[in-house]
Formats: structure tokens, C-alpha cells, sequence
């Protein structure tokens, strides 16, 4: 039976022990935001007491909403979690005692991948509340390129047979699960954006502004600068190697990370620092978006990038690995070999002149019907409340 409140309220707990705040947090933010403005439902989070963007963020929803309460831990995730997790009894039991004070009906555990936040999957277990894990990238720590992947995947297989069921963010991700092992139930909730937030702006106007020459395309990628992951060096590569495929294009690499020096000493090295430029992340994403003639993701691996829906919403083409929700969502002639930067460039000459309007319409009409915030929260409770009454 559901346990409930004088006011017959479900009461949920959102976990969250990582130091991360990256696209899926903001996400999990959204669905925190949606239940604490559901009437339905106490609302209850606990976030690692510094991950400083997630709780201003929580703070900033607590201002909308009575409905949410806030707590920080000391619980922090660390390096080979999964291993970890084998000798720490001892933060098990404490977490499981919190959830147990605090009654709820659900957790949900937000997971960046499997090892994140997976002290609180066995702290929910040993409590024996309903748990779920929402996860956009079950992916193996070794296709991430993760120190000791392969052995860590070994030993953190039997994370994924501990929630109860599983929230992710496309259907290659819910094969994914399944290829992991899971035979828990998988839902899918498309993550989504604040369309009222983007708007057109002049080309040219905006190309000025950045100081972008207005004589030429441009392409570009949006995100954290890593190249294990975010592959800004196969792009740059490409721009090298198949240099009279860019012809007449502009790039530009917007963001920070832990590989900017990197990008720039390649940049440097491979002469491109006349087709090459480095920009900020700006207030207004419009701008960047409407600036582009092409968003690129040459990434290793996805979930569904938000900066894919963003710019397609805005009416730019997406040139991307033919990998994760990209494969999802994007034609196949927009798709390129993972890995390959030959293949980058050739679907790039393909399509810099092409007409891409009519996909570039259905998938603003998708995206606008599918992949918009209010969408996000409602199938976000649904699929939750959902999992909560088939639950084991």
C-alpha cells in the first residue's frame, strides 16, 4: 500500500550525491520543479551539500513551490563508485535510515551512469522502499573510455539489477539497459526544453556580434570541451585533413572544459587558427543558434543533448555520430560514422548546400508537441506513478 500524508499526498525522494550539474541534472531539476508543483505529491530532495549549481537551482524551485523540502549530505560519489560501494556498510545503513524517516512512497535516484549516486540504489533497497534509477547513459565505463572500464563493468553489473525499475531518455538507451542485464521495467521520458525561450534573430546581425565572418557558413558545437567524450579534436581533424570539404565554412567551438588548452594547441597545430574560433556560452542561446548554418556532435557518446533539440527547435541543421538519441531523432543522411573523421566531412559537402527545410520542419513540429517542458513533467509524473504501482 502507499503510505501517504494527512493531506493524502504521495511523497517522493529525488537522491543526487554527484558533484555533477550537467545537462541531465538540469533535467532532473525540470522533474524535481514538476512534482513540487503537483499537489499530488510531498516532494523531497537530497543533493550533496557541494554541488552548488543543483541546490541554487532547487532553491530557486523552492521559491515557486511549499511543496518541496531540501536536504543536503555529506555522501559524496567518488572515482570507481561501484567498487566502493562493497565497503561502505556503513553509509548504506545511515542512508537507508534517512529514507526511512522520511517515509516516502518512491525514490528516485538520479544517475548520470550507473556508478553515480549508487549508494543511494542500495540504501533505498535495504530500506526496502521503491527505487528508480533515472539514467540517460547506461552505456559501459569502457566504450567511456573510463579508467579499469572493462573490470568495472564487471564488478558494477549488479547495480543494474537493483532498482526497481528504470527511467531513460530514448529507446537506444532502453536497449541499452536490456544489453546491460536489467530485467527491471524501462521507461522512456524524452528530455525536453523551454521553447518559449528561443527566438529568431538576423544572421548577419548576430555574425557581427560574435565577429564571425559574414561571407562564409558556419558550423559549430555547443558543450563542455572533452575530448574523451565530446570529440571536439574529430571535428578539428576533419577541418584538416579534408580541408576542401569546409571550403568557404567558419567554425566555431562554444563552451569551456577540462581540454580548452588541449583545443587550443591543436588548433595552433594544425593551422586552423584563421577557420577556427573559440566563443563563450552567452545568456541567450538564440544567438549562438542562429549565428550556425550547422550544429556538429561528433561526440563518443550521447543521451538526447539538449543542445541538439535547442538548435533544431531554432530551425539549424544537426550533423552528428550515428550513435545514442542522435540516431533517434535525426535522418540518416545528417549521421556520420562514430570515430570518423573522413565521414564527418563527407556528410558535411553532402548537406552544406542541400535543402534540408522540410526535416528541418518536422522536427521543429516534433520537438515542439514532444519535447517541451510541460510535456517533460507531465510524462515524467506519469511514468513514475507508473513504475510506483507495478513495482514489485
Amino acid at each position: 500500500m502507499l503510505n501517504s500524508d494527512q493531506n493524502h499526498q504521495k511523497k517522493i525522494i529525488f537522491y543526487d550525491d554527484s558533484l555533477v550539474y550537467g545537462g541531465h541534472e538540469i533535467m532532473a531539476a525540470y522533474a524535481i520543479e514538476a512534482f513540487a508543483l503537483c499537489k499530488d505529491f510531498k516532494t523531497i530532495c537530497i543533493a550533496n551539500k557541494n554541488n552548488n549549481k543543483l541546490l541554487t537551482r532547487l532553491n530557486e524551485i523552492s521559491k515557486k513551490s511549499e511543496n518541496l523540502e531540501i536536504f543536503e549530505t555529506d555522501i559524496v560519489t567518488k572515482k570507481m563508485q561501484g567498487v566502493r560501494n562493497w565497503l561502505s556498510n556503513e553509509k548504506i545503513l545511515n542512508l537507508s535510515r534517512i529514507f526511512k524517516q522520511r517515509n516516502p512512497d518512491v525514490i528516485v535516484i538520479i544517475q548520470g551512469d550507473i556508478e553515480l549516486s549508487s549508494i543511494g540504489l542500495l540504501a533505498a533497497r535495504k530500506a526496502k522502499i521503491t527505487s528508480i534509477s533515472y539514467i540517460p547513459v547506461p552505456h559501459t565505463l569502457s566504450h567511456m573510455r573510463a579508467k579499469a572500464g572493462f573490470i568495472r563493468d564487471k564488478l558494477n553489473s549488479y547495480l543494474f539489477q537493483v532498482p526497481d525499475a528504470f527511467i531513460t531518455i530514448s529507446e537506444s538507451m532502453r536497449k541499452l539497459l536490456k544489453q546491460r542485464g536489467t530485467k527491471r521495467p524501462i521507461s522512456i521520458v524524452y528530455n525536453g526544453i523551454d521553447i518559449d525561450k528561443f527566438q529568431s534573430f538576423n544572421k548577419s546581425d548576430i555574425k557581427q556580434k560574435l565577429g564571425l565572418p559574414l561571407d562564409k557558413k558556419i558550423i559549430g558545437t555547443v558543450g563542455r570541451i572533452e575530448f574523451k567524450q565530446k570529440r571536439q579534436d574529430l571535428l578539428l581533424q576533419a577541418l584538416h585533413k579534408n580541408s576542401g570539404h569546409f571550403e568557404n565554412t567558419h567554425t566555431i567551438i562554444i563552451g569551456d572544459g577540462p581540454d580548452k588548452s588541449h583545443l587550443e594547441n591543436l588548433i595552433c597545430e594544425l593551422n586552423l587558427s584563421k577557420k577556427v574560433s573559440i566563443h563563450p556560452w552567452v545568456d541567450n542561446p538564440s544567438e549562438l543558434y542562429s549565428a550556425m548554418d550547422f550544429l556538429i556532435i561528433p561526440s563518443q557518446y550521447e543521451g538526447v543533448p539538449l543542445v541538439m533539440i535547442e538548435a533544431l527547435f531554432c530551425g539549424v541543421p544537426v550533423l552528428a555520430s550515428d550513435r545514442d538519441g542522435m540516431q533517434d531523432i535525426l535522418p540518416a543522411s545528417w549521421r556520420f560514422q562514430p570515430e570518423s573523421q573522413n565521414d564527418l566531412a563527407a556528410v558535411y559537402k553532402k548537406n552544406k548546400d542541400a535543402d534540408n527545410s522540410d526535416q528541418i520542419q518536422t522536427l521543429q513540429t516534433k520537438i515542439k508537441n514532444e519535447m517541451n517542458l510541460t510535456i517533460f513533467g507531465e510524462n515524467f509524473i506519469s511514468e513514475v506513478t507508473h513504475l510506483m504501482s507495478n513495482s514489485r
